[in-house]
């Protein structure tokens, strides 16, 4: 399975149909006291009908239970930090790609062998991104002259000055931001987000980690790559 742009695009909708901020998420996992009656009813057996409506009654009502335990279910699951961390050793050549930053400058992955490079696949919405930051920035403020840090923004919906933004709202952030613009997410067969695709100096994908990852992991694996 692989995050194509079409995925993006429903995932996104979805997004604004669910309407996911904080306060509209906690609207979705949390029925209102109105619902929980209205399903709570639902139990008992239906007054003054033949025995084929009340079948057709009860039929109706459980295909509205399940359209609601779906919905909050769905609201569950895209409210949450994308999916369970997981961390792979990996092989092979990283999927070279040439794309502008928000600052307007050129990054080609190739034109950085010889350095190690970390790709961090994200979105300015996800929780477990916005956590992972200050991790990043750890790491920045060790190696900012000896490696390569992108973040990739994977969501079409939103702008550079959206991303600048965000960037902004950090001290120390000061690496690499780009809007996926060649779904480069896809080419490295991206699901969830964050993750963070480690590339050695050789333009070997070395590790990759599925979820935020800690700034005391990604410094051990990157002293492994840098001497």
């Amino acid at each position: 399975m692989h995050l194509t742009t079409s995925y993006i695009e429903d995932f996104m909708r979805a997004r604004t149909y669910y309407d996911i901020s904080a306060a509209k998420t906690k609207r979705i996992n949390q029925p209102q006291p109105n619902l929980l009656k209205e399903l709570l009813s639902m139990s008992h057996s239906p007054e003054n009908v033949s025995p084929d409506e009340e079948k057709q009654v009860r039929s109706n009502r459980k295909m509205l239970v399940l359209a609601v335990v779906g919905i909050i279910a769905v609201g569950l699951v895209i409210s949450q930090p994308w999916w369970y961390p997981k961390t792979e050793n990996a092989e092979g050549l990283a999927p070279d790609f040439s794309l502008v930053d928000i600052d307007g400058n050129d990054f080609t992955l190739s034109s950085h062998l010889g350095k190690v490079v970390v790709l961090n696949f994200m979105a300015t919405w996800c929780g477990e991104c916005r956590s992972e930051i200050p991790e990043l920035e750890s790491v920045w403020a060790l190696y900012n002259k000896t490696i390569v840090i992108a973040s990739i923004n994977i969501d079409p919906f939103e702008t550079e000055e959206q991303i600048r933004t965000f960037r902004d709202s950090y001290q120390n952030a000061t690496w690499t931001w780009i809007r996926d613009t060649a779904n480069v997410a896809e080419a490295y067969g991206v699901i969830w987000i964050p993750e963070a695709v480690i590339v050695d100096k050789n333009g070997v994908i070395a590790f990759t980690h599925t979820g935020s990852v800690h700034s005391p992991t990604l410094i051990s694996e990157i002293e492994q790559l840098v001497g």
